[in-house]
């Protein structure tokens, strides 16, 4: 009889869609440590399932890869299921998505559902209060009875002087007030916490922190043990060494706090000895390995409403994913101003916590703004959609430095620059890792003319009442700041494009997703052949039908997104790898060469 390991998760029977496996993943850690999970885990199920998991690759040979999806904050069990269903359903009726090999697996780590009708009776906010109530620890217990119990006192006490004088002391009434005052102080400070606590955010974080990032390393570490295991080769030696040249790739997409269970997942799985990832004076930076374990590569970070601070992209010391980060092939972040969730909610709990003087450093990257501006004092000017760093189709790809410049937040009523914010000096050797990210201002972004995760008010900044406004949006369900990006058709078109096929292939396949009219007049384009194949030259580099081509759908991309209302800063990595064609580590070069200018200094070819 086998022993089968003590799994923290467990996995469903995998889906089989032809060229498309999908298996939902569930830690299996409690919502509270007292707790016990109501379904049974079946070691023996799991074990089979990563079984079936690690045949399907070696069946499938090369290229193959595999996506994981990670749920948000105070999200359910069967929500997260739901979510997977959806997204498996969708990129297996995708032509190009399912004319791939590869694995998709809806993780769900241990988050806790607090608004609405949860999953079992535990998950309803009456009980979560009832469970902050008892849960009580005894300094906050006591205070909270004392400081009942003497306003009551103090009550009956004022009611009994009324009627005993007809004018009470100021003396009593000083001291009555002051006593008042502090134990009214007292019931606030508790109920403070107790309303932190009902929102299960922290709890969430916790969770996130200590059971859904160890148990995801763990199902990564348990599929790289079963792949080499059932690979071909006389002991486990050769086994390995049969991996050494083709790789699985792993891409992730995370949305809400799940982008923080991401990112920790890759700064655990790293290489730290990489020599590569070791930086040295006189010497330029090198591109770090992709590599994971015997079997994996890391290729593609999707990060929507990524609930982790701006930090993780500034040149600063305190930006410690900095090194994980620049191991990806292609990374993403959609964002969205209006995302109260994370401007307010996530902002002021992470107040708590976050070592930050000013409030500027604790806003969230899904807060972030993109956009063009001549002088960061100045009154904004109206927002530009579409990708702002194309000119003509031609991406102002070496303005690496500079992509900082172009990166807000809004505060204190206007905008400031990541730049200005980190006060980086643009002629530090190293490249920030902000120009490796290309980013999705989906503030304006409008279906059918309505927005989708705002009110699309075409705004250069909202203000206080704008807020307001998409509170009470939200509050009564009438627009998901948050979790709309996998609502609106052509944002879901976006997610699962670029997480399962790659900018490139994303593009290509664009005229296939959209209605063909639609599709053709973007592609309509001034720009001319013989302008294009100049321009290479200019580039020193060799003009090629597919070259120009993907100029033509650059162009085309951009003028889709700014008829939806979606600002787009373009990685300058994209511009050179994907449509000069160049390896990463030679663009790296190029750029880290060539000299820079701001976007608007450009000029236009």
């Amino acid at each position: 009889m086998l022993n089968y390991p003590n799994y923290p998760f467990f996995i469903d029977k995998p889906d089989n869609y032809s060229n498309i496996l999908g298996c939902f993943v569930v830690s299996n850690a409690p919502i509270n440590v007292e707790s016990k999970r109501t379904q049974e885990i079946s070691p023996k199920k799991t074990y089979e399932s990563i079984q079936e998991i690690a045949n399907f690759f070696q069946k499938s040979q090369d290229n193959t890869e595999i996506v994981i999806n990670i749920h948000g904050y105070n999200t359910k069990e069967s929500d997260a299921k739901e979510l997977y269903k959806k997204i498996l359903n969708r990129i297996s009726s995708d032509n190009y998505i399912s004319g791939k090999k590869l694995v998709f697996v809806g993780y769900r780590w241990p988050s806790e559902h607090f608004l609405g009708k949860g999953d079992n009776e535990s998950e309803s906010f009456k009980q979560i209060f009832k469970d902050a109530i008892q849960g009580l620890p005894v300094l906050y217990k006591s205070i909270l009875i004392v400081s009942l119990v003497s306003i009551i006192l103090f009550a009956l006490r004022v009611i009994s002087l009324i009627f005993l004088f007809t004018s009470i002391p100021k003396i009593f009434i000083f001291i009555i007030s002051l006593l008042l005052a502090l134990s009214f102080f007292g019931l606030g400070f508790v109920f403070s916490a107790i309303f932190i606590r009902v929102t299960v955010y922290l709890r969430d974080a916790y969770r996130a922190t200590n059971y859904g990032v160890p148990d995801l390393v763990e199902l990564i570490r348990q599929l790289d043990y079963a792949i080499v295991n059932n690979s071909p080769g006389n002991n486990r030696e050769e086994k390995k060494e049969y991996w050494k040249h083709k790789k699985i790739k792993l891409s992730f997409m995370g949305h809400s706090m799940g982008t923080f269970v991401t990112t920790n997942v890759i700064r655990i799985l790293s290489d730290i000895f990489d020599e590569n990832s070791i930086e040295q004076p006189y010497e330029h930076q090198k591109q770090p390995s992709p590599n994971i374990g015997n079997v994996f590569s890391l290729g593609r970070l999707v990060l929507a409403a990524p609930d982790i601070p701006i930090e993780t992209i500034m040149p600063d010391r305190a930006n410690f994913l900095r090194s994980s980060l620049r191991r990806f092939e292609e990374s993403y972040v959609f964002s969205n101003e209006g995302d109260i969730v994370l401007r307010v909610a996530s902002t002021a709990t992470n107040y708590l916590s976050f070592p930050a003087i000013t409030h500027d450093r604790g806003f969230r990257l899904g807060n972030v703004i993109v956009g063009t501006r001549q002088d960061i004092n100045s009154v904004p000017e109206p927002k530009r959609y579409g990708i702002i760093n194309l000119k003509e189709g031609y991406t102002d790809y070496f303005n690496v430095y500079g992509i900082m410049s172009h990166i807000f937040i809004a505060s204190d009523g206007r905008q400031k620059t990541l730049e200005e914010i980190a006060d980086y000096k643009k002629d530090s050797e190293k490249k920030p890792i902000s120009a490796l990210f290309t980013y999705f201002d989906c503030t304006d972004y409008k279906e059918k003319g309505e927005g989708v995760v705002s009110r699309a008010l075409n705004k250069p900044i909202l203000n206080y009442w704008d807020y307001i406004v998409l509170i009470f949006d939200y509050l009564l369900q009438k627009r998901d700041v948050h979790y709309a990006y996998f609502y609106g058709e052509f944002s879901q078109t976006m997610l699962y494009g670029l997480a399962f096929l790659g900018f490139k292939d994303f593009l290509k396949s664009l005229q296939h997703q959209l209605d063909d009219n639609q599709f053709d007049q973007c592609m309509v384009s001034t720009l001319e052949s013989e302008k294009i194949r100049e321009f290479l030259m200019n580039q020193g580099v060799e003009n090629d039908e597919e070259k120009e081509t993907m100029i033509r759908l650059y162009s085309a991309f951009s003028k889709i997104c700014a008829d939806k209302g979606i600002g787009v800063l373009l990685s300058p990595e994209r511009y050179q790898v994907d449509f000069l064609a160049n390896e990463r580590q030679q663009a790296s070069q190029r750029l880290h060469d060539a000299p820079q200018k701001p976007l608007h200094d450009r000029t236009t070819y």
